[in-house]
């Protein structure tokens, strides 16, 4: 069984625990203890018909007991009572996708989005799918200026857009990964205060931290925004913030950075590395995508905190040390060279790697990170090593 995190409330239960919305005409309008009128609320063990022996968990496909309708039930939060997405019993985890601003985070999603639905990165390991919302949003906001129109994208802006969602499954071991996408403004990494409202952050298992590399370039004006290294110490500082529940429930979460992967993402590579660098060389075979492959990339993964350490000195190893695993990448949305900020591409981008730093971090969650398995306690059989994942792509 895994353990499942409530997008509204945040907290973090077992899946065994969820409760159950009927949204049948019929149980539309029923009146809580409250006195509010809502969709009908069921405890699916307390109900007969509601609760899977064999799965120990709701059968949300049986009919409601009390509308007689089948296909209505969705599973809801036993705290807040807010329905909750259906993600066929897997462990519920969070990564972040953190960057300073014009650091490239719209067109890193954009290019996520092209290699998992397009491009077909996950091989024969790995069956990708969406719903029709999520790719119409996509396709509008995403690849038709970026791909079609061939136009940089526009700045984020400050409200979180809709959610948009993929859907993961492992042919082999039957791994199911949901990676859900929330685009926000760089500009909510000014301060420590605004990085505290967005409560995903906190409770974040895994980390894409984008280092853009011309903002550091001794050739490039000064910026008024900060770099990479400050967006991660305005997002520590928010993590070190009064917890927004009890003891009790926030001893469930992560929080502290020694819980938690960080995989630090050189953006904007095709602009900093010769063609002779590793990194331009074509894979054919689809190492991200096997069991161990954090641990194998380890030399790749020194020579590029290397390369960054010579840049901007030890204040890079100082900002991580403190995360429990990091591993570090290059990574290109556009594959060819487009200076920032030329409205105009000359083609269509050509992504390369964007998509290794979260396969890396999914292969790590598979072999059991510390933070979501110490607080999940045991758990058997394939759901083990699930992982549903949501990004906030700020």
């Amino acid at each position: 069984m895994g353990n499942l995190l409530c997008r509204h409330c945040f907290h973090l239960f077992p899946e065994r625990e969820a409760r159950a919305l009927c949204t049948g005409r019929r149980c539309s309008r029923v009146i809580d203890e409250d006195g509010r009128a809502g969709p009908r609320f069921l405890v699916p063990r307390q109900e007969k018909g509601l609760w899977s022996t064999l799965r120990r968990r709701p059968d949300l496909d049986a009919p409601c007991p009390y509308c007689g309708e089948s296909g209505r039930l969705v599973p809801a939060c036993p705290f807040c009572r807010r329905e909750l997405p259906r993600t066929d019993g897997a462990d519920d985890r969070i990564i972040a996708v953190l960057g300073a601003k014009d650091a490239g985070k719209s067109h890193y999603l954009a290019t996520l989005f092209h290699q998992f639905l397009k491009a077909g990165v996950g091989g024969e390991d790995w069956t990708v799918d969406t719903d029709d919302a999520s790719r119409d949003e996509i396709e509008r906001r995403y690849w038709r200026p970026l791909f079609e129109e061939r136009r940089e994208l526009p700045q984020s802006p400050l409200q979180p857009g809709p959610e948009m969602r993929l859907l993961l499954e492992n042919r082999h071991d039957g791994r199911r990964v949901l990676l859900a996408f929330r685009d926000l403004s760089g500009e909510t990494f000014h301060s420590p205060d605004r990085v505290e409202r967005v409560d995903s952050l906190r409770y974040a298992d895994g980390l894409v931290l984008l280092a853009d590399p011309v903002a550091f370039d001794p050739k490039a004006p000064a910026s008024p925004y900060p770099d990479f290294l400050e967006v991660l110490d305005h997002y520590r500082a928010a993590l070190d913030a009064p917890p927004r529940f009890g003891a009790g429930d926030e001893s469930l979460l992560p929080h502290l950075p020694a819980q938690k992967l960080l995989a630090v993402a050189v953006s904007k590579a095709d602009l900093m590395l010769p063609k002779s660098h590793p990194f331009w060389r074509r894979e054919t075979a689809n190492g991200h995508l096997a069991a161990g492959y954090w641990q194998r990339r380890e030399a790749e993964s020194a020579a590029t905190r290397d390369w960054l350490v010579g840049k901007l000195g030890e204040r890079v190893l100082r900002a991580t040390r403190e995360f429990a695993d990091v591993s570090w990448f290059f990574v290109s949305s556009f594959g060819y060279r487009h200076p920032p900020h030329s409205r105009e591409l000359s083609r269509p981008p050509q992504p390369l790697r964007v998509h290794e730093p979260i396969f890396a971090l999914l292969d790590r969650f598979a072999a059991g990170a510390p933070a979501r398995r110490r607080a999940a306690g045991p758990t058997g059989g394939r759901a083990a090593a699930d992982a549903p994942v949501e990004l906030d792509e700020l």
